[in-house]
């Protein structure tokens, strides 16, 4: 439905009781990003679901050049119910890409929480689409220092027997992992754990720096 400045203000509502209140949540500035696009005529729209005409959950996003774009979510939890609901607003939003014709939805790009490297369940809320992650422009070494800046699985994208690959870090590694993040296009899941990885960081230090001694002292 178009998104009103009434429906806006409920939404805001919505956002700071819910999304806000997650640990490390990602502070910006709504009204300067949704609320001034309504107010200057952009298309804005929210999916969203209601109980007794309050909104309860919903996700907001525009339509521009043929292309969807989410902009931000949020969702309250219900009692005895654990999931779902993200998957109800997925098919609101499907159904006005489908209804208006549009071929692509994107949840952006950029390095922020609300882009393509972000938490595992954002991750798995585009999987779902048949969309999978790919490199773009350069590859990029990383090393893990500290596990703690984790709050989820992270998933990165590598190369193994000359095909693309998603390598998971977890702090508890399972077999349930390889389900998840397994798409129709990516198919190999490599999983390691949090800790692991840290001690590969640190043992990979040790190793350079006595490297860089041993060449010093041939050099004197």
């Amino acid at each position: 439905m178009p998104l009103t400045l009434e429906l806006y203000a409920e939404f805001f509502e919505l956002y700071q009781a819910t999304t806000m209140q997650k640990a490390r949540a990602a502070t910006y500035d709504l009204d300067a990003v949704v609320k001034g696009k309504v107010l200057t005529g952009s298309e804005m729209y929210l999916a969203g679901l209601f109980k007794n005409s309050k909104l309860m959950s919903g996700l907001v996003f525009n339509s521009y050049r043929n292309v969807v774009t989410v902009f931000f979510g949020a969702k309250q939890r219900f009692e005895n119910i654990s999931g779902g609901i993200g998957g109800l607003l997925e098919y609101l939003l499907l159904d006005f890409a489908y209804k208006h014709d549009i071929k692509t939805i994107t949840h952006g790009r950029s390095k922020v929480p609300t882009g393509l490297i972000s938490g595992a369940g954002l991750f798995a809320f585009k999987a779902r689409y048949g969309f999978s992650a790919f490199p773009d422009r350069e590859w990029v070494t990383t090393f893990v220092r500290n596990p703690a800046i984790f709050v989820s699985d992270a998933v990165f994208i590598t190369i193994a027997d000359n095909q693309l690959q998603y390598l998971v870090l977890a702090q508890e590694p399972n077999e349930e992992l390889l389900k998840r993040y397994r798409t129709r296009i990516i198919r190999t899941v490599e999983l390691k754990g949090m800790t692991e990885v840290a001690k590969q960081h640190r043992q990979f230090l040790t190793q350079a720096e006595q490297t860089s001694q041993q060449a010093t002292d041939i050099a004197q």
